[in-house]
């Protein structure tokens, strides 16, 4: 038997040992699902413990062997130090396990629920501490921040789509995924200050006033920028490039993403594309080198790029 599955037999056994009212804090602790924010009703003990099983049974099956240890051991210790808690509160009430055991003490059950957000632990050996939340996976974050519309060292409106999508398909909830937009919002912001208070804010009423604040170009706009993109005249080849696949992949997002007619179409736009960097770029020496590749539909951006740099490279 691995390290991993013994600490899951531990974890299960002190399972076993709690009250319901504690394994209701155990299963908010872990992000069950089936547990809102209230008293679940109905739920036997066996119940939560099933609820609590299957998110050791997905943690397992998503998780690396040293992540799924140590979520085990963090587990174990939130139940002991759980129960040394309640049972502090108890005057007459002790219970030793007869099972296996998990790490330094027996579990001792208890009855009364405990607060999961901030709760001052207490050890006989310890002082006082706020004992770090265990979950099931990672809490979806948004990397970058959200500024006013247009700052370059801020977070662009198409990242910040991807990063959404990517959380929505790694099973965050999606009241989760608000929050984390609205935190990536920079502070003191009236746009932050709005949606902090507005009420029954879904992800889809998110991406709408997101839209706004970002003033996102139509497909329309961005396939007219791409027909009338040119190179710059203190622009290198490469930079003018990078700037059009920029414009391409705006397009693309847009043609997959929302309902276009087709224009708007893949082929086309990569056709338009292949020719937009034919007639934008300056340098007529760079064009003919370029030449043979532009007239393939197939070409990759990495390819064009890796073709200019070689270009660059002999000039």
């Amino acid at each position: 038997m691995d390290a991993a599955q013994l600490l899951r037999d531990r974890v299960s056994a002190a399972l076993w040992q709690l009250e319901r009212g504690p394994l209701v804090d155990v299963c908010r602790r872990l992000k069950c699902s089936s547990l809102d924010s209230g008293e679940p009703q109905g739920k036997t003990k066996r119940t939560l413990i099933g609820l609590a099983e299957d998110m050791f049974d997905e943690i397992e099956k998503n998780e690396e062997g040293d992540q799924v240890e140590q979520f085990y051991r963090e587990t174990a210790t939130y139940i002991q130090r759980l129960s040394e808690v309640m049972g502090q509160s108890e005057e007459e009430s002790q219970f030793k396990a007869s099972g296996p055991q998990i790490d330094l003490e027996d579990t001792v059950p208890c009855t009364t629920s405990v607060q999961t957000t901030d709760y001052p632990l207490k050890t006989r050996a310890e002082p006082k501490q706020t004992l770090q939340e265990v979950t099931l996976r990672r809490e979806f974050k948004i990397s970058g921040q959200i500024g006013e519309s247009g700052q370059k060292d801020k977070l662009s409106y198409l990242s910040l789509v991807r990063q959404i999508e990517n959380g929505i398909e790694k099973g965050h909830p999606e009241t989760e995924i608000v929050e984390a937009v609205i935190r990536a919002i920079s502070p003191g912001m009236p746009l932050r200050d709005m949606l902090e208070i507005k009420r029954g804010l879904t992800l889809s009423k998110l991406l709408t006033i997101l839209k706004g604040h970002y003033r996102v170009d139509s497909p329309t706009e961005l396939y007219h920028q791409l027909l009338n993109i040119s190179q710059e005249p203190k622009e290198t080849a490469l930079n003018f490039v990078f700037r059009a696949i920029e414009l391409k992949e705006k397009l693309l997002w847009k043609a997959a993403n929302e309902e276009t007619d087709e224009l708007y179409s893949r082929a086309t736009i990569q056709r338009k594309f292949l020719r937009s960097i034919e007639t934008g770029l300056l340098s007529d020496s760079i064009k003919y080198q370029l030449l043979p590749l532009l007239s393939k539909m197939t070409i990759t951006d990495e390819e064009l790029i890796e073709r200019l740099k070689q270009t660059h490279s002999r000039s």
